[in-house]
């Protein structure tokens, strides 16, 4: 009876095991391999690339020559990518069926992206011709002027000049001025009040 007991005791012995010589292999790992991820994350793939060349050169791991070009998938450099893949590719010789099928699919998603990128590029004017540019585009999307109140501004001072303009020149005193006199040639007349 106490033979069911010393079995459950001696896996949790070799699970413990198992998980301290875990967390001890996690220690062990190069501090620039945390670097290199956390660069090629952050939009610094420049960064990453060097470190895990230099991990590359001192190892020969082919691992960090796969983690280069996942650098470069993720950070939008397709032909690069291609370039780090290919040489993966000749150089893990124990790599599994599933790792390579990964790596054979990340080869044919880029060459698929090379592609299309030449598509567009051909696809495209030459740089001499006339195209139009974003400040054109945007005077197109203006809203017409007779939205802007500045227009309405404009026409409300010239409505009320013109109908100042036009009072001041029809209204006539039926009444003579008093000061009305009859200038003649050489003489100077004043009126008299």
């Amino acid at each position: 009876m106490k033979r069911p007991g010393w079995c459950a005791t001696g896996l949790l012995a070799l699970a413990a095991l198992a998980t301290m010589s875990g967390v001890a292999g996690a220690q062990e790992r190069d501090p620039r391999e945390l670097e290199a991820k956390k660069a090629c994350l952050g939009g610094r793939p420049d960064r990453g690339i060097e470190l895990l060349a230099e991990m590359y050169a001192e190892t020969n791991d082919p691992t960090y020559i796969y983690n280069q070009g996942r650098c470069y998938q993720q950070n939008g450099k397709p032909r690069e990518a291609l370039t780090r893949f290919r040489e993966y590719m000749r150089k893990a010789r124990d790599m599994s069926a599933d790792d390579k099928a990964l790596v054979q699919g990340y080869i044919s998603e880029l060459e698929q992206q090379e592609k299309a990128a030449a598509v567009d590029l051909s696809a495209r004017p030459p740089a001499d011709s006339q195209v139009p540019t974003v400040a054109a585009k945007r005077d197109e999307e203006a809203p017409p002027i007779y939205t802007r109140w500045w227009f309405w501004t404009g026409v409300g001072v010239v409505i009320v000049g013109a109908v100042a303009t036009t009072l001041a020149l029809t209204s006539g005193s039926s009444s003579p001025s008093p000061y009305q006199g009859d200038l003649n040639p050489g003489t100077i007349s004043v009126p008299s009040r």
